[in-house]
């Protein structure tokens, strides 16, 4: 299927042990999570994901209309384990509620790796602040559908475990970034 130009791909990212921040838009940016029980779906779904260890997922959040995701892929079939993930979540929405339509937005989504411990605390703290800065909630605590509870050492049932980033994998991660880079200019 073809899309069109303004729709983004998700490119193959190859470099081990990088973590990436991810990005899934809703279609055509609808408000699709709004029941509770959308939420938990997705959640479970989620936690599914997590514990499948294709996995590290070390952020989240879910609002009506999109999710982030902040992960360390396991494994290079990142886009094929995405693409489960996300037509779990689908096939778990049309369950409960056969007149939601599509879910997701085609393509990959939005995509960037990490490499850096800085840049990985400033998604972490984007993932956080997300709810809040959409209006969905005045306090990072009021919103239960992201990692923020996870991070401040809440164990909640139903929800996915979170792992900490190292800053020595990141290191890795990034020098073999430089030495792939440095390969390709050659």
């Amino acid at each position: 299927m073809k899309l069109p130009p303004n729709f983004k791909r998700m490119r193959r990212i190859d470099t081990p042990n990088a973590a990436r921040f991810l990005t899934f838009s809703c279609f055509r940016q609808r408000r699709i999570f709004t029941l509770h029980c959308h939420f938990m779906e997705f959640t479970e779904s989620l936690l599914a994901y997590s514990c499948s260890g294709y996995i590290d997922l070390h952020g989240w959040v879910l609002t009506p209309n999109h999710c982030h995701l902040l992960l360390t892929p396991n494994s290079p079939e990142l886009a094929e384990s995405l693409e489960l993930f996300k037509r779990s979540v689908a096939a778990r929405l049309r369950r409960v509620d056969p007149r939601i339509g599509p879910t997701w937005r085609p393509g990959g989504g939005y995509a960037r790796t990490i490499y850096t411990c800085g840049e990985f605390k400033e998604k972490l703290a984007y993932i956080h602040r997300n709810a809040v800065r959409d209006g969905l909630a005045r306090t990072n605590g009021e919103w239960p559908w992201h990692s923020w509870h996870e991070w401040r050492g809440e164990s909640r049932s139903g929800f996915p475990r979170i792992s900490a980033m190292s800053a020595e994998r990141l290191a890795r991660a990034r020098a073999a970034w430089r030495a792939r880079r440095g390969r390709a200019a050659d």
